[in-house]
């Protein structure tokens, strides 16, 4: 016999939740470019703009698998948005997005983890 699970109404498939000072935030997924921690706070890099939330990266990275990837401790990035990865020099690598002029950092550990991944796509 086979059981119907009922969906988790606090997962949206099309949309990261996300707790503010101003309340929850529903941020459409196809927009989110990358997340990033800094100071306590989470920073959600979007077209048009830049949400504040709080919360952690791992909440963020247990609910939402592909396209979202944990580059860095501090970021998690869409790998659909990505346009080049520079590296650095200095054991990190810098990710460039598509039109998009901010960027954010990979670990060298996180790379090699990125390029297996990519390979097997």
């Amino acid at each position: 016999m086979h059981h119907i699970q009922k969906p988790d109404p606090k997962i949206d498939k099309e949309a990261i939740l996300l707790k503010s000072a101003h309340g929850i935030l529903r941020i459409p997924i196809e927009s989110v470019i990358f997340i990033e921690k800094q100071s306590g706070q989470l920073f959600i890099h979007t077209l048009p703009k830049i949400y504040e939330a709080t919360g952690t990266l791992k909440d963020i990275e247990n609910k939402f698998g592909s396209p979202f990837f944990r580059s860095h401790k501090s970021f998690i990035v869409n790998l659909h948005k990505i346009k080049a990865i520079k590296d650095t020099g200095d054991r990190v690598y810098e990710i460039i997005f598509i039109d998009y002029n901010k960027s954010a950092w990979m670990s060298r550990k996180r790379y090699d983890h990125y390029f297996k991944l990519i390979s097997v796509n």
